[in-house]
């Protein structure tokens, strides 16, 4: 990681700096917005037990009439 910060000084001039540290704590920030919501769902299904699992895949799986 420090080895990433001193390429980031040596590439970037440092008038510069502020606005890509902005962007990058922005793409961070969405990043963790956007994962939150899947690791809350894997969670969710490994605490399920077995028979509600194949009860839940059955219901998913039926045809649409």
């Amino acid at each position: 990681m420090l080895i990433l910060a001193i390429i980031a000084l040596v590439v970037i001039p440092p008038e510069k700096l502020p606005d890509v540290a902005k962007q990058l704590a922005r793409m961070y920030r969405d990043f963790k917005r956007s994962t939150a919501g899947m690791w809350d769902d894997l969670k969710e299904e490994a605490m399920q037990k077995p028979e509600v699992k194949k009860q839940s895949d059955v219901k998913e799986t039926k045809p649409h009439e």
